[in-house]
């Protein structure tokens, strides 16, 4: 399962979701690098999903082809997704068509709702968890010119629900997606994990292989890379101690591609290359 939530204020919005996919028969649950939820369409446009990843995957890659569609158009595209997987298929929907005028939208069970300044989409428990969760307060905490305190709240509470495990139905990494009038973007981050033996193991094959090469202690280090354009769904986790990274570029593949780097500033550079590739094979607008 997965969480994905969204939150409006002043003119922009963030969007959070974990990596975490995995299949209602527990035969499948691939955490790290696992896929990208949260698909930046273009300078304007960001769509997020739940449930069915292939299936929500190709219904956002449609309206990546389609340039000249409106916001109603794009959501109009994605109720008759969720209506025909209904209910495995959702969605939020992020837009800066009308740059002064942002637009959240949620679509589920075929539905559309619209007028809130947040939404989630995913498993309940964890939607719940999240609201419940109260977090100590940080000295000096603040909102700024162009973003708010609820919004940093809000961003720190999820990292934590994610990092701590305290939920089954999530897991894996953040991802933090940023629609302003400025473009739809990705956000940096980094962090550290201590290791935890679990079964299934939620680190890729080929990241714990290199790890356990690296005789890393029980604890590893990573990041959360974007390309640094706006408008482009491109994303890397790099993992410094092991030298591995993967790149999410959901318009081209379902699945991260596993690259070899030496260091983050390497990764950054594949990053870009591929950041090009998706502008050359998809319409940007």
């Amino acid at each position: 399962m997965t969480l994905v939530v969204a939150y409006r204020s002043m003119g922009r919005i963030v969007v959070l979701s974990d990596t975490m996919i995995s299949h209602r028969d527990e035969t499948l649950r691939n955490a790290i690098p696992g896929r990208l939820k949260s698909v930046v369409v273009n300078h304007w446009l960001t769509v997020a999903y739940s449930g069915l990843s292939t299936q929500a995957l190709d219904a956002i890659r449609w309206v990546a082809r389609e340039s000249r569609l409106t916001t109603d158009e794009v959501v109009e595209h994605l109720v008759g997704a969720s209506k025909h997987y209904n209910p495995d298929l959702d969605f939020l929907v992020c837009s800066h068509e009308a740059p002064s005028k942002p637009r959240l939208l949620k679509v589920s069970n075929g539905h559309i709702h619209e007028g809130a300044n947040f939404y989630w989409i995913g498993n309940a428990e964890a939607a719940q968890l999240l609201s419940a969760l109260e977090m100590p307060t940080v000295h000096g905490e603040s909102g700024g010119e162009f973003f708010s305190l609820e919004e940093r709240q809000l961003s720190r509470r999820f990292h934590f629900l994610v990092d701590r495990g305290a939920s089954p139905e999530i897991g894996g990494l953040v991802v933090e997606g940023l629609a302003s009038a400025h473009g739809h973007c990705y956000q940096d981050h980094s962090g550290s994990r201590i290791d935890k033996i679990t079964i299934p193991d939620p680190l890729a094959p080929a990241i714990r292989e290199a790890m356990n090469r690296g005789g890393m202690n029980g604890h590893y280090k990573y990041s959360v890379m974007s390309s640094h354009e706006r408008g482009v769904a491109v994303v890397g986790t790099y993992f410094e101690q092991a030298q591995h990274g993967y790149i999410h570029a959901p318009l081209l593949h379902d699945d991260p591609e596993r690259v070899y780097s030496t260091d983050q500033t390497q990764f950054s550079n594949l990053l870009r290359l591929k950041s090009r590739e998706c502008r050359a094979q998809n319409h940007v607008r």
